[in-house]
């Protein structure tokens, strides 16, 4: 869970569960969800009363073609791989 902007917010997550006596279980992927437990994709399980699943931020359909090349240069995107606008701290696209 590192977003831009929230410095180390993964860390700041698992901690403050953590305190609360709540397992987190991160970069899992999962084959099904019945009504009492999740079914990871490695053949685990997890079973649960109250869950909270965060899936990865990705970039939305109609930004995903700017990821392509644009023009010779250093910066040949707009994209992060996953499909998010560059940016600086003023929102200002860093493509060219």
């Amino acid at each position: 869970m590192g977003v831009g902007g929230l410095g180390k917010s993964r860390r700041f997550m698992e901690d403050e569960f953590a305190e609360l006596d709540i397992k987190t279980v991160t970069n899992q992927a999962i084959d099904e969800i019945t009504p009492d437990e999740i079914r990871l994709a490695g053949g685990g399980t997890l079973p649960f009363k109250l869950a909270m699943l965060a899936p990865p931020f990705k970039g939305v359909a109609g930004v995903a073609p700017l990821g392509e090349k644009l023009q010779p240069g250093p910066t040949t995107s707009l994209n992060r791989p996953r499909g998010g606008l560059l940016r600086n701290l003023w929102s200002q696209a860093e493509g060219r």
